[in-house]
């Protein structure tokens, strides 16, 4: 409780703290201690929502301006560019790509207006034009692709170039793992919201939670055992406790979850998850204790429906925890649930600050 209180009287009384520049119109706009921030949420998981101290982990509760890096010159893997920009207002991260005949390629790292990228296709990387003939061995391809999360624009080629920006995103700030969680056998199973509402970049980010919540288990037979529903207009099973009883099976089927679209149908999720995942026949083990997780982003189709199924599951034995996403869910929506453990995050990017919280309260 006393590390608690330190970080609290760091954000409180730290406010005039100095913070790193970075190019662009955009104040700066930064978290005070980014370490504290993700501390601190473990204790306190509405931090996000909690306007005085929401100020202090402005960047860890998704409230800063968009990070782009911006290379207005064309580079390539031999002059990679680090240099990075805060976004004006209704910017995304765009990277134009130039590729040659021969193989190589060269690129334009910017922020752009999302009427431009709207225009492009916005997350699909797509052919705008040729600049000379077919069959011409001078031809080259262009290729514009927007983005929108920090840094988002890094083309993959760049990936073992090491940014030296002192600006801190999303994307690239420390985080301390969870202690691997040993004696902890658990029947687990995800319920995804894989609905419109969610959005492709955060289905993603959605994954790698749950890929890092798996590297925090002991994964096996007599361990912890780890499936998956995602639901939209219906729920379906993406796997189940006993399709993929060793971690790295579980890590490569995670990196693999389709993004389905669609409604929000809550109850069916859970029906599914009590009814055929959480069952003998499917992995489920009499004498382990199941854990039923729960990520969304609200709105679900039919309150009174996904409240019954939940209970339902809670009185099969199930320990049910619910982790909220973004400003817009409603705290009555979370409540209905009754869950044991009720986790909020700002928003799909800052998942991964709440694996520490969740781990803890796994075992």
């Amino acid at each position: 409780m006393e590390h608690i209180l330190c970080l609290y009287l760091l954000f409180v009384i730290g406010g005039g703290a100095v913070l790193p520049e970075v190019r662009g119109d955009a104040p700066p706009c930064e978290d005070l201690n980014t370490a504290a921030c993700a501390l601190f949420l473990s204790s306190k998981p509405n931090l996000c929502q909690d306007k005085a101290l929401a100020a202090n982990c402005q960047r860890f509760c998704g409230l800063c301006p968009l990070v782009c890096y911006d290379c207005p010159d064309a580079v390539n893997v031999t002059h990679s560019c680090n240099a990075t920009s805060a976004c004006g207002q209704d910017q995304l991260c765009m990277k134009k790509e130039h590729s040659y005949p021969d193989g190589t390629k060269e690129f334009i790292l910017s922020c752009e207006s999302k009427a431009v990228c709207e225009g492009l296709n916005i997350g699909f990387h797509n052919i705008i034009g040729k600049r000379s003939p077919v069959n011409s061995a001078a031809r080259r391809d262009v290729n514009f692709h927007c983005c929108d999360s920090d840094l988002c624009n890094l083309p993959t080629e760049f990936t073992t170039t090491v940014p030296t920006t002192t600006h801190p995103t999303t994307n690239s700030l420390p985080t301390s793992s969870p202690p691997l969680l040993h004696n902890c056998s658990r029947d687990i199973v995800f319920i995804l919201d894989g609905s419109t509402s969610i959005g492709a970049q955060n289905h993603y980010y959605m994954g790698q939670f749950v890929r890092n919540v798996i590297n925090s288990l002991t994964i096996g037979p007599v361990d912890s055992l780890v499936a998956v529903v995602e639901y939209s207009d219906s729920a379906r099973v993406e796997w189940y406790l006993n399709d993929h009883t060793s971690k790295p099976d579980l890590l490569a089927a995670a990196q693999n979850i389709p993004y389905v679209t669609g409604n929000t149908a809550t109850h069916a999720a859970f029906w599914l998850a009590r009814n055929s995942v959480l069952t003998a026949d499917h992995g489920d083990r009499p004498s382990v204790p199941d854990v039923a997780i729960l990520i969304t982003d609200g709105g679900t189709t039919d309150n009174g429906l996904a409240a019954v199924e939940a209970q339902q599951l809670r009185a099969q034995g199930a320990k049910v925890i619910v982790i909220g996403v973004g400003a817009g869910l409603a705290d009555k929506e979370l409540d209905q649930y009754k869950a044991s453990v009720a986790l909020r995050v700002n928003a799909f990017q800052t998942l991964q600050y709440a694996v520490n919280s969740l781990v803890s309260q796994l075992c």
